[in-house]
């Protein structure tokens, strides 16, 4: 379908935000679902390219899909010019999402691993279930919407590698102290969602299972048709291979093996 642009927002000198006027009749996306994306018509690219929904809210003048992206590629580019009015060929929503049923949502980030997660806090928040979000980042200018999810009530915690914001260190030593601190009760509770990198995933799995908190991450393979058809974005389970496409992007952390990729 044919999504027009409403407004593109530079959040730093490497992300935008852009919102999409959401048909009429189409169905609400889940939080940690995902659209395939086409900026042109031809053969280059010659695949659609997967973004994570960053958003969607609906209002008197409809609905609105919000993707997050780093400016990396050709497709990304041709975004990052896309002004009001622009069009933008979308399929999707695709994949199993998040979940809202815990008591208590703690949210880990990675970068541009804020893109699917955005929209889970916000909805959350609105079902009065207490939200803490740790994001992190190469540099300051790598953690994004901070103002924005405190004004909804989420509690930040921010760290950066190069310490430029933040505490210094690994997004993932923000979790390990705040589940370290937490009783064994509230611990119960909590549902860990997260998206990043491999190591970062890795990490979290690796820190909540110790802690014996659920953990449900959302992984970012290389993907190009998003149907199953390609198989490229096959990733290890416990007992055999999974498509990101169709059997997540969103996995329970221990269904996946966190060996090396």
């Amino acid at each position: 379908m044919l999504l027009t642009a409403r407004s593109l927002r530079v959040l730093s000198s490497d992300f935008r935000l852009l919102d999409l006027g959401w048909p009429a009749g189409e169905p609400d996306p889940a939080p940690g679902q995902f659209v395939m994306v086409r900026t042109r018509e031809g053969t280059d690219p010659l695949w659609r390219r997967p973004f994570g929904v960053h958003d969607f809210r609906r209002g008197r003048g409809g609905a609105v899909l919000s993707l997050l992206f780093q400016v990396v590629g050709p497709t990304t580019r041709e975004l990052a010019a896309c002004g009001k009015g622009a069009v933008v060929d979308v399929l999707g929503p695709h994949g199993r999402g998040f979940t809202l049923e815990a008591p208590e949502h703690w949210l880990v980030a990675g970068g541009r691993g804020l893109a699917p997660l955005y929209y889970l806090a916000r909805l959350a928040r609105r079902a009065g279930r207490p939200c803490r979000v740790f994001l992190g980042g190469r540099e300051a200018g790598h953690v994004l919407r901070v103002p924005e999810l405190e004004r909804r009530g989420c509690a930040v915690e921010v760290s950066t590698e190069d310490g430029s914001r933040g505490r210094r260190g690994r997004v993932t030593e923000l979790l390990e102290r705040g589940l370290a601190r937490a009783s064994r009760r509230r611990r119960a509770g909590i549902l860990v969602s997260a998206c990043g990198p491999h190591g970062m995933l890795a990490a979290v799995a690796s820190v909540c299972a110790a802690a014996g908190v659920r953990a449900r991450v959302s992984v970012d393979p290389l993907m190009a048709c998003g149907r199953g058809l390609c198989l490229g974005c096959t990733v290890r389970a416990g007992e055999g291979y999974r498509l990101a496409c169709q059997h997540g992007p969103v996995f329970d952390a221990a269904e996946l093996s966190w060996e090396a990729p």
